[in-house]
């Protein structure tokens, strides 16, 4: 698991303790009350997941040699290239519900809400082994927004702790969102390399790409709540999720050692766009805290 995501993991758990403590002074007149809160309500909730996406950007850049180059040497001591990888951003959803009662021991919500995932990648060669001088940089900014909608059938809860309540659930979540990958690529093997695609005539090679994508994913999962006395709760959740690509759309610039100027996507989609749309089925843990009123 990501550094950044136990990081999150540990802060919403302390939190959620926290706030939901901070109730306990406020007791409820019977267990009418505590079951009213239970279900039959409205609940809103903020929490944070992971995420999966499959890269397929690919260039080959300029091998670096040792100067002056040993007669025997074959294998370069730097080779700057990018290739597909896969992605996994962190993110945060804020969700709205109206839970109903459906049975003494059954409740069921529907919601919507919003999402946001991102991830940042950044890396620099120098111009030769050892060198404080940066000759080319990689940096790649992934974005990914949208709504979705979720659904939950909440099984019986039951008393752990002062009140407090546990209760298992299952859920449902369709997912529909815009994503942005962009990379860029700039090198220039006579020094330092110059903004692109600013000024694209002072790189040697320059790959500047933005992939925009339409994507849908299904989001199955269980989790259970811990419910306090005054209607704050917190949350756990694990899920499969599978994601399916509808549409997708790429802009920018591509220039390899040798041409004189940087060719624009428009007259070399092939180089530009996707080389696969496939993205494997993914386990996601989400956890996350909220309030019933």
């Amino acid at each position: 698991m990501p550094k950044c995501l136990n990081f999150l993991v540990l802060l919403t758990g302390l939190l959620s303790c926290i706030l939901a403590n901070g109730q306990t002074l406020e007791v409820p007149q019977s267990d009418k009350d505590i079951k009213k809160l239970a279900r039959s309500n409205w609940a809103f909730s903020l929490s944070f997941s992971n995420s999966r996406f499959e890269s397929t950007h690919s260039f080959q850049g300029t091998p670096i040699f040792d100067i002056p180059t040993p007669a025997d040497q074959t294998t370069p001591l730097f080779f700057q290239e990018l290739t597909p990888e896969t992605i996994n951003p962190i993110g945060a959803e804020f969700n709205l519900r109206r839970e109903f009662a459906i049975g003494p021991r059954l409740s069921f919500s529907i919601g919507a809400g919003a999402h946001y995932f991102i991830s940042r990648k950044s890396e620099e060669f120098p111009i030769e082994e050892d060198s404080e001088i940066n000759a080319g940089e990689i940096e790649r900014n992934f974005d990914q927004f949208g709504f979705n909608l979720q659904a939950n059938l909440y099984f019986l809860h039951f008393i752990v702790w002062k009140k407090y309540k546990v209760q298992p659930f299952i859920g449902l979540s369709l997912f529909r969102s815009n994503s942005e990958n962009e990379y860029r690529y700039a090198f220039n093997n006579l020094g330092p390399a110059e903004e692109a695609p600013g000024d694209r005539t002072n790189v040697n090679e320059l790959y500047d790409v933005t992939q925009t994508d339409r994507i849908a994913q299904t989001r199955l999962g269980i989790g259970a709540e811990l419910i306090a006395p005054s209607g704050l709760f917190s949350f756990i959740q694990l899920s499969f999720t599978s994601t399916t690509i509808e549409e997708s759309d790429q802009s920018g610039f591509i220039r390899t050692n040798g041409e004189m100027e940087a060719t624009n996507c428009d007259d070399i989609p092939e180089q530009c766009s996707r080389s696969s749309n496939d993205i494997p089925t993914f386990i996601s843990a989400t956890i996350g805290f909220g309030y019933r009123f």
